[in-house]
C-alpha cells in the first residue's frame, strides 16, 4: 500500500542515533502491511515517525530504547505532537521486547495526556487519562507547545507528571504494574495506530533516563 504521512516536520541534516540507543521495529519487520518508520537525531533533537499499534493485546511499532535495571526516571520535551486520530507519542517503559509484553507509557494520544499500560502479558492495554490515584492528580491535560512529560518507576509503582517549562512539575497520575524482570527497556515511541499511515513527532532529549541507586523518600512526581 502507499504510505500516508501526517505532520512531515522539517528535519535537520541526518545524524546517527546515539550509540547507546537501540532502534527496533517490534513485530513489524516480518509484516509487509506495516509502513516503516524512521528516526533522525540532531544534537538533542529527535524526529521520529512511525505507523503501528500499541493499544491492543499485541503491539507493532518502532521503539528507540536503552536497557536499565532498578528504579528510574525518564523525561522528554515534546516540541511538536501529532493530533492525528488516535496517534500516540511519548515515553515507554517495557518489560520485554515481545509484542504482548507488559509496559507503562506516558504519552499524548492526539493532544490529550494519557498513561497507556498493559499489566498482564497478552491482555489488552488500558488507558488512564488522569486522576487515577489516591492523590487525585489532573484530568484532561491537553498538549501545550514544548510541554515536558516525565515517568518515574519506584518498584511496581509508576508515577507521571508534566511541566510547561521543565522546572515546575505537576503530578498527573499513577498506575501499579508488576514487572517480573529486573531488566527493563526505556525509550521513545510514536505510532499512528494505522499500518499504512506514518505519523511524525519531535522531541528534545537531555538524558534518556536517570537511574536511582536508592529511591528517594519523597518521589519526585510528588513535588
Amino acid at each position: 500500500s502507499t504510505a500516508k504521512a501526517v505532520n512531515d516536520f522539517a528535519v535537520p541534516a541526518s545524524s546517527e542515533v546515539p550509540d547507546e540507543i537501540t532502534s527496533l521495529e517490534i513485530n513489524q519487520s516480518s509484516n509487509p502491511d506495516f509502513v516503516r518508520g524512521a528516526v533522525k537525531v540532531f544534537d538533542r533533537h529527535w524526529t521520529m515517525s512511525g505507523s503501528g499499534l500499541v493499544n491492543v493485546n499485541s503491539d507493532a511499532f518502532q521503539y528507540n530504547y536503552v536497557e536499565q535495571v532498578g528504579n528510574i526516571e525518564s523525561s522528554v520535551q515534546i516540541l511538536q505532537v501529532n493530533k492525528f486520530f488516535w496517534g500516540q507519542t511519548g515515553i515507554m517503559l517495557r518489560e520485554s521486547l515481545d509484542p504482548d509484553s507488559k509496559f507503562v507509557a506516558i504519552c499524548f494520544e492526539q493532544d490529550r495526556l494519557n498513561i497507556l499500560y498493559r499489566d498482564t502479558v497478552g491482555q489488552l492495554s488500558q488507558n488512564n487519562f488522569g486522576g487515577g490515584s489516591a492523590r487525585g492528580g489532573a484530568d484532561n491535560v491537553l498538549y501545550s507547545q514544548d510541554m515536558w512529560i516525565r515517568i518515574t518507576k519506584s518498584d511496581n509503582l509508576f508515577g507521571t507528571s508534566y511541566s510547561l517549562d521543565g522546572i515546575q512539575w505537576e503530578y498527573f497520575s499513577s498506575v501499579i504494574v508488576a514487572f517480573e524482570s529486573a531488566m527493563l527497556h526505556v525509550g521513545l515511541f510514536t505510532v499512528s495506530q494505522f499500518s499504512d499511515t506514518v505519523m511524525a513527532s519531535n522531541f528534545k532529549v537531555n538524558d534518556m533516563v536517570y537511574v536511582y541507586s536508592g529511591f528517594p523518600s519523597s518521589p519526585r512526581w510528588l513535588e
